[in-house]
């Protein structure tokens, strides 16, 4: 896959945004791909993957089209690993798992993840 991407984050970049949470938005039609999590070079990681998945079609896709996906860092500076899964897994409740490339829903969304008010409420009194 050729990306123009430098896949590289300074080390004094990567030290300021600690953990983070990224979106990869196609910017054809400006709509969140993927999110992922991570801290470090991690956002740029996905760029060089080979593994046969639809996040890996949708970056061939448009790599084959000359076009860069666009990375943008939705929460940094966050204080632990926790922290970032929670907002992970809230922004691919919010997002729509189905529309996304994602291939996991998140971290505990199952347990903990977006639920109706009344659903919560009669789970929580029992």
């Amino acid at each position: 896959m050729s990306v123009m991407i430098d896949l590289h984050i300074r080390p004094e970049v990567a030290e300021r945004l600690g953990f983070y949470v990224y979106l990869y938005v196609d910017p054809r039609n400006e709509k969140p791909f993927y999110v992922g999590k991570g801290q470090g070079s991690r956002a740029l990681a996905h760029l060089s993957a080979s593994a046969e998945s639809r996040k890996v079609a949708v970056l061939r896709e448009l790599s084959e089209a000359g076009i860069e996906p666009r990375i943008d860092i939705l929460a940094h500076a966050l204080r632990d690993e926790e922290t970032a899964f929670r907002i992970e897994a809230a922004v691919i409740d919010l997002l729509g798992f189905d529309d996304l490339t994602n291939e996991a829903r998140g971290w505990r969304s199952v347990q903990s993840g977006r639920r109706r008010l009344s659903e919560l409420a009669f789970y929580y009194a029992c």
